[in-house]
């Protein structure tokens, strides 16, 4: 999914709504490979169809590479509200259908941006720790 004009910048004064819809047998799995909005355009991504599901993150600046946390539902809407005058190149969403079993759930723990996942145990109720990087 890209923002308007992408990836050259977006225009100001416009609301996008972006629906992503998946086998129901899976969940949705997402990722910015790139994202840049102007500091008061915002992205909303929720857990379901409408803007009253879940709010899974709502980004706004610079956060390429950053990982969603995984969707409960195979449905998931994605909001780009884009109020200031200021404009930026926007965004470039990738997603996946990842089945909707605890195991591979677990397995797509990501890492965080800035530290580290320790261990490698995922399995269903076990405790997932991550360290931060100094600095």
């Amino acid at each position: 999914i890209l923002s308007p004009n992408y990836p050259k910048n977006y225009t100001g004064g416009q609301t996008c709504l972006y629906s992503i819809i998946v086998s129901k047998d899976y969940v949705v799995f997402g990722q910015f490979t790139f994202f840049q909005t102007a500091l008061n355009d915002v992205v909303e991504v929720h857990d379901g169809p409408t803007q009253h599901s879940r709010l899974l993150s709502s980004l706004s600046g610079s956060h390429t590479g950053e990982s969603l946390p995984l969707a409960t539902s195979n449905q998931v809407l994605m909001k780009f509200s884009a109020k200031s005058h200021a404009t930026a190149r926007g965004f470039h969403f990738v997603y996946q259908a990842v089945p909707r079993t605890s195991a591979t759930q677990c397995s797509s723990v990501p890492e965080p941006r800035y530290g580290r996942r320790i261990g490698n145990d995922f399995a269903v109720g076990a405790i997932i720790h991550f360290e931060c990087n100094p600095g």
